[in-house]
C-alpha cells in the first residue's frame, strides 16, 4: 500500500519527490538525514508506535502533517484535527480522491471527511443532552428537561466525553 502510495504521489505531482519508509524509528531517521518535507504521512498503525504520536513530535518544522487510517472513526480525525495536523485520510478514500486531497494539503489546505464528526457519532439522546450542555444547563435540569434521571444523564455525559475524546464539559 505505503509503496504504490509513494509511486501514485510520484506520477501525480511533478517534481514531488517522495520516499516510503516501515516504522516510526525509520520515519525520524530519514526526517533528521533528509528534512524537513513539504509532506508527511502517517499510517496510525505503525509496527513500533501510533502515527499520531509520531506525527506530533518535533521532527516536522514547517511540514503539512496527514494522519492515514484503516479505520474510519471520526475519533480519530478530531483528534488529528485538533493536534493540527492538515488531514485525515481514511484508507477507504478511492485512490484518485486521495492524490487529490494530498495535493490540496501540499498547497496549504487542510482536508477532513468527518467536518461534522459530532453528529454521526452521537445518538440522538447523547444529541440532545449535548445541547442542553453547551447551554450551561446542570445534569439535573436536563434529566427533568428529557424526562430521565440525573444519573441517566451523567451516563450519557460519559459516552459523550469518550466518544469525542474530551476531558470535560468545557
Amino acid at each position: 500500500y505505503r509503496d504504490a502510495l509513494v509511486e501514485a504521489l510520484q506520477r501525480h505531482h511533478d517534481g514531488l519527490v517522495a520516499c516510503g519508509v516501515d516504522c516510526a524509528q525509520q520515519a525520524r531517521d530519514c526526517a533528521l538525514r533528509e528534512g524537513p518535507f513539504a509532506l508527511v504521512v502517517a499510517d496510525q498503525q505503525l509496527p513500533d508506535g501510533q502515527g499520531l504520536d509520531l506525527l506530533c513530535e518535533p521532527i516536522w518544522p514547517g511540514s503539512a502533517r496527514v494522519l492515514m487510517s484503516g479505520s474510519n472513526e471520526p475519533a480519530l480525525a478530531l483528534r488529528a484535527r485538533r493536534l493540527d495536523l492538515k488531514a485525515f485520510l481514511p484508507k477507504t478514500l478511492a485512490p484518485q480522491r486521495m492524490l487529490d486531497v494530498l495535493g490540496r494539503v501540499l498547497v496549504g489546505e487542510s482536508w477532513f471527511e468527518y467536518d461534522d464528526a459530532v453528529e454521526p457519532t452521537l445518538t440522538e439522546r447523547q444529541l440532545a443532552v449535548l445541547k442542553r450542555t453547551a447551554l450551561g444547563q446542570s445534569n439535573r435540569l436536563i434529566g427533568e428537561a428529557l424526562g430521565v434521571s440525573e444519573r441517566t444523564v451523567k451516563d450519557h455525559m460519559r459516552l459523550i466525553f469518550q466518544r469525542l475524546d474530551v476531558a470535560n464539559r468545557a
